[in-house]
């Protein structure tokens, strides 16, 4: 595995950062299209999350936005990988994974979502999802 630098660590939740992903994910593309094998990007948004940070502050709203990351993690595969794209924002980028898939696995992410508690808050979620080759080509 090659060592990351810091620059590309998100410093609150350990995930990979925004400028991780930039470089990344036109990697991730070039192989799926070189592979013809699909590709998904699935984006994550945490509903109401300002809530958290108004009401309980923001030390709060940190310790759920890492125990998010962590639940993010832990539900992908290897190959997988989770990103903070920044405040309440995540990305998951899915090689092998057509549209199909990642919606199971975003379904997946929503329903064991509601099953827990994040920094001691339940949490909804909105999703969005693209594939390659199905909705972009870039």
């Amino acid at each position: 595995m090659t060592k990351i630098g810091k620059e590309y660590i998100d410093d609150l939740t350990g995930l990979y950062n925004r400028r991780y992903l930039f470089i990344q994910a036109p990697k991730e593309l070039k192989k799926a299209e070189q592979s013809e094998m699909p590709l998904s990007i699935v984006f994550i948004d945490l509903d109401h999350f300002k809530n958290v940070n108004d009401t309980y502050g923001h030390a709060r709203g940190d310790i759920l936005l890492r125990e998010f990351g962590e639940f993010l993690g832990s539900l992908l595969r290897k190959d997988d990988t989770v990103y903070r794209y920044g405040g309440d924002e995540f990305i998951c980028i899915l090689p092998n994974a057509d549209y199909k898939q990642a919606v199971m696995v975003s379904g997946r992410f929503m329903e064991r979502c509601k099953s827990r508690e994040f920094g001691g808050n339940r949490l909804t979620l909105s999703i969005g999802i693209a594939s390659f080759p199905e909705n972009a080509g870039d």
